[in-house]
């Protein structure tokens, strides 16, 4: 395989077997002669004349409803081009790619997004949506947070779904003392008053399309604003 370059064919380098695919984010130095390249066609610059232009570059990249000629800046494709792996982790659950991502790196199969560090914002004790009197968890239950043999992680972690349904399992690193158990009995009995459902699934959706699906050419809306 042979690639040219300024209309001269480079050496020939074998793929090898099978297809193989490289998954990298572009360097700026790289993105800004690739855009050099464009600038100089469109424009018509040689390498001894060069001719007035009379757009900016940004003008021409916008989108063409906005007045622009539509060309895409090239880290902004590079960019989506990533980001449609993270969606596609999303979304391909049975994928043999995914599996190995998930089995390698430790990562929840029922995750949607593709991350190796839990968002502090996500963990069962300091999550919002489960409160004690308008404060999280790790504040209302001090001790047994203190006391947690896991302090983070998302809620499918601190319990386990059985044939009856859902059952938590929030295990201390000790035996409590009988001072410590008043307020461990409150919060056993906060959780049980939560309600946990198994019938729905968490999906992904690109709110900049109406059809939820993500697509390359519309993260570009994302970075436009629109």
């Amino acid at each position: 395989m042979s690639v040219l370059v300024n209309g001269s064919p480079t050496l020939e380098f074998g793929m090898g077997r099978g297809l193989r695919q490289v998954i990298f984010k572009m360097p700026v130095e790289v993105a800004l002669i690739i855009e050099k390249f464009q600038r100089n066609f469109l424009w018509g610059d040689g390498r001894v004349k060069r001719k007035v232009h009379a757009v900016k570059w940004d003008e021409v990249c916008k989108s063409k409803h906005l007045g622009g000629l539509g060309i895409m800046r090239v880290l902004v494709k590079n960019n989506g081009m990533l980001a449609k792996w993270i969606w596609r982790f999303g979304k391909e659950n049975d994928a043999l790619w995914r599996r190995v991502i998930v089995a390698k790196y430790g990562i929840q199969e029922n995750r949607l997004i593709w991350s190796l560090n839990n968002s502090p914002d996500d963990s069962f004790f300091v999550k919002t949506e489960l409160k004690w009197d308008s404060r999280t968890l790790k504040d209302a239950f001090l001790r047994v947070f203190a006391l947690a043999f896991k302090k983070s992680g998302p809620i499918l972690e601190f319990g386990r779904w059985t044939a009856t349904g859902w059952v938590w399992d929030v295990q201390t690193r000790r035996v409590l003392f009988d001072w410590e158990k008043n307020q461990w009995h409150c919060f056993q009995i906060f959780l049980v008053g939560i309600s946990m459902l198994n019938m729905y699934y968490d999906a992904l959706a690109w709110n900049l399309n109406r059809n939820g699906l993500y697509t390359v050419s519309f993260s570009r809306r994302g970075v436009e604003g629109i």
